[in-house]
């Protein structure tokens, strides 16, 4: 049995300050999503590579980086940030050089446009070394950023305030999709990509100013008490055979993020399928933040009113639609219904995942529960982009759709079987009742 955990209790917040950071926090985000607008990484990146290379597996890269760069640094950082008083001061300090690298893309893929076609291959590593420091910075900041937003706003508030970020970003999201798209149809290769690079880090770095009006009361009550690695590695086995819920969770979102290995290629498959032009990538993103936007709205009412568990299943079905869409489409049009499909999947799939590890863990064990969780999935999520690209390589399209679609089912049937959501369940947990 893990060991029994004191019951503390944060100070609840005064409501005028929970509505400032509520404001601060959803205008933070939704800079950062129309940032990131700009330099999509299903759609806009992938096109950008597919200049640089024509292989599958290194355009699959993309979002692996991207993925587990988020992912597995979390199980890693987890123990630092354990029972820290502030986290505002790591967010910042982590966020800024996490946007630096955009920056410097844009300078190099502005300075390609003078190099010869024999210089690409420099460019391409050049290019994923940088994309690789902002995916890994991502990382480090993801467990005190969670962190500092589980502290500054209550349970029943998380889901909304995720779903208003997405929200408001998607909205405006699609006036940086549109005008990503302007500049991918007018203005030369590459200097287009760079100029997207560069508003993408300016719209970024305005998002961190935002985050610095963000109003945290220190957490006297935590202490933080470093302990060995070997007692670490002990306490996260303990979760893992206590907590049957969670454990079943990361078995069953890990088989999902697995099927999603299919998402980096939509874009490149009808781009190339149906002879469009580099623009229609942006047209493709602003579909995905569109539906994303609207989407957003109903998970999070859904997931607080409800059930994040039911979000979960839910957006699961939007994504098996969307790959059932991609084994029949035979126009571009056809891609728009998948698109549309996969952003409400994603939308569902934020929401859910960013809560529901939060409710499973105690709130003294937060930060090690969100490491456990990341660095479970990090191989789920650093495997699936490259084996979809092998997949596509060797097998062809239909396989890499088919083998998304069986991954997806059984990580979906899992969660429906398997996952037993902590607020609804009236089965006593050691892990979350230690006070008593």
């Amino acid at each position: 049995m893990p060991p029994m955990l004191p019951a503390f209790t944060a100070p609840d917040p005064k409501p005028q300050v929970v509505r400032r950071n509520f404001f601060v926090n959803v205008l933070d985000g939704t800079l950062w999503v129309f940032g990131i607008t700009f330099v999509s990484s299903s759609t806009i990146l992938p096109v950008y590579l597919s200049h640089l290379t024509t292989s599958a597996v290194i355009i699959g890269m993309i979002p692996a980086l991207e993925l587990l760069g988020w992912a597995l640094p979390q199980i890693f950082t987890a123990p630092i940030f354990e029972g820290r008083a502030r986290m505002k001061p790591y967010v910042l300090s982590v966020g800024f050089v996490q946007r630096l690298p955009y920056l410097i893309i844009a300078a190099l893929i502005w300075r390609s446009g003078s190099l010869a076609p024999d210089q690409d291959e420099v460019v391409l590593i050049l290019f994923l070394a940088l994309y690789t420091l902002f995916a890994f910075c991502g990382g480090i900041v993801a467990i005190p950023w969670q962190e500092m937003i589980s502290r500054l706003f209550p349970m029943r508030q998380r889901g909304r305030f995720y779903a208003a970020q997405r929200f408001f970003g998607g909205l405006l999201g699609l006036a940086g999709a549109f005008a990503a798209g302007w500049l991918l149809l007018n203005v030369p290769y590459p200097y287009n990509f760079a100029l997207c690079f560069l508003c993408a880090f300016v719209l970024m770095f305005f998002s961190w100013v935002v985050l610095t009006r963000t109003i945290e009361a220190p957490q006297t009550h935590l202490t933080h008490a470093p302990q060995s690695a070997r007692a670490y590695v002990k306490e996260l086995l303990d979760v893992l055979r206590h907590d049957r819920a969670f454990a079943w969770y990361l078995l069953a979102r890990g088989l999902g993020y697995l099927g999603w290995m299919a998402t980096a290629f939509f874009a490149v498959y009808a781009v190339r399928a149906f002879n469009l032009a580099d623009a229609q990538a942006a047209v493709f993103s602003a579909l995905l933040l569109v539906s994303n936007a609207v989407s957003n709205v109903v998970w999070g009412w859904l997931g607080d009113k409800y059930s994040q568990k039911l979000v979960l299943i839910l957006s699961s079905l939007a994504y098996l639609a969307a790959l059932g869409l991609a084994l029949v489409a035979s126009t571009a049009f056809g891609y728009y219904a998948i698109f549309i499909l996969m952003g409400a999947a994603s939308a569902g799939l934020m929401v859910s995942d960013l809560t529901l590890v939060v409710e499973f863990a105690p709130e003294a064990k937060r930060p090690m529960y969100m490491g456990l969780a990341r660095g479970m999935w990090g191989p789920f999520i650093g495997l699936s982009p490259l084996l979809g690209g092998l997949l596509w390589a060797e097998l062809g399209y239909p396989a890499l759709i088919g083998a998304s679609l069986i991954l997806t089912l059984v990580g979906t049937v899992l969660t429906w079987q398997r996952v037993r959501e902590p607020r609804q369940s009236a089965a006593p947990q050691v892990w979350r009742n230690a006070e008593k």
